[in-house]
């Protein structure tokens, strides 16, 4: 008899809530590349909700970060710490927010939160197989951002997950899939979303080529352009580099990209309008106005004049509609979709680790956002016989 188990994960709470980090700073901009911005990511109500067929833990092995007792995991319908280094809800049980934050925390507590820098990561294609590397911002007057950020810069999350079968043995070879995932903005003291710009890097430590950059909020596969010209100082004018008195300042050309800027001779004679063509954006975007990607070209400013020869660079993103798996048929999964793991032939363990990041190219990261929340829903399946 076939039959088909969800193991549901709703961060039911999960919020991000920008803010200013340093008190006192001159601009409101929450643009991940202005380093008078962080984010801090707030952990509340977390469920993980499974079948009586699918176990999911925690994996702590490394970090040794769970410190709860055992009285206490039971109490939260989790099994006694036990050789495994893994910390397992109880079959049928939900992986509750007070282990789950416990992890995070590396304390006792219920309550988490963390506080991310933003980033970026670069120029990466679709379907490459490399670790994901994140960097920091750059910052006004300063082109490059080539520095990798820390891991704590980041949220991972390390899963663990194993399937009984009928005859109470846990299986091998068993496939598991994202079959949902949604970034939902929630409330939010701003009028914009951020969510579309949470980021989710999907991989399998025992097998690191089965790895996927995820955008939760697109349907479909995308890019996002991780260069352009972009307003740090937030005055309403595009960046323009140092210059000296011989020289006309020109305007500063962020991120990844190949090619060489030419510029305008002389400089502009007079501001231009607010101009979004530069960094794509849409027309909503530019009725927004006044963003760190929406500005204006100075007076006295020479601006690039060959963007067709440039090749601005992109970091290319899974949809969840790619990662879904898909029945045939006779009603199995088969190969379809982007299976994130697989229950291991020896320990019958499938591991899943999950990174999650704000994308600062993104072009829901502007001023208007600071202060929105979000929730991120992810929904685990398995196809079971």
């Amino acid at each position: 008899m076939k039959s088909n188990k969800l193991v549901n994960w709703f961060l039911a709470g999960f919020s991000l809530l920008t803010f200013l980090a340093f008190v006192g700073a001159t601009t409101g901009t929450l643009a991940w590349y202005a380093y008078v911005t962080r984010a801090s990511m707030a952990y509340q109500g977390v469920s993980i909700t499974k079948t009586a067929q699918l176990q999911i833990g925690i994996r702590d092995d490394a970090v040794h970060k769970i410190v709860f007792d055992n009285d206490t995991l039971i109490a939260n319908n989790c099994e006694p710490h036990d050789e495994s280094n893994i910390v397992w809800a109880k079959t049928g049980a939900d992986l509750n927010q007070k282990i789950i934050s416990g992890y995070l925390s590396g304390t006792d507590s219920d309550s988490y939160v963390n506080q991310l820098l933003p980033v970026t990561s670069k120029v990466r294609k679709r379907d490459s197989v490399d670790a994901l590397t994140l960097y920091e911002h750059p910052r006004n007057g300063e082109p490059e951002q080539g520095i990798a950020v820390p891991e704590k810069s980041v949220i991972t999350i390390p899963l663990a997950f194993r399937i009984l079968d009928n005859e109470n043995h846990y299986t091998a070879g068993t496939k598991i899939w994202i079959g949902r995932m949604e970034a939902i903005k929630a409330t939010t003291t701003g009028a914009d979303d951020v969510a579309p710009a949470i980021r989710m890097f999907v991989t399998n430590p025992d097998d690191p080529t089965n790895c996927s950059l995820v955008n939760p909020s697109a349907a479909n596969d995308g890019v996002t352009t991780v260069a352009g010209l972009l307003d740090l100082n937030n005055d309403g004018y595009f960046d323009n580099g140092l210059h000296d008195a011989y020289e006309e300042p020109k305007e500063l050309l962020y991120g990844s990209y190949t090619g060489t800027p030419a510029y305008t001779n002389p400089a502009l004679a007079e501001d231009s309008d607010f101009d979004g063509d530069v960094n794509s954006l849409t027309t909503a975007e530019k009725i927004s106005g006044g963003t760190t990607f929406y500005a204006k070209h100075r007076k006295g400013v020479k601006t690039i004049t060959n963007w067709d020869d440039l090749t601005l660079g992109e970091a290319e993103y899974y949809g969840i509609g790619t990662m879904q798996p898909v029945r045939d048929t006779s009603g199995h999964y088969g190969d379809s979709g982007r299976a994130v793991s697989v229950t291991d032939d020896t320990t019958k363990i499938a591991k899943v680790d999950l990174t999650i990041f704000l994308e600062g190219w993104d072009h829901a990261v502007i001023n208007q956002a600071i202060g929105c929340l979000f929730n991120l829903g992810i929904t685990f399946e398995i196809d079971r016989m």
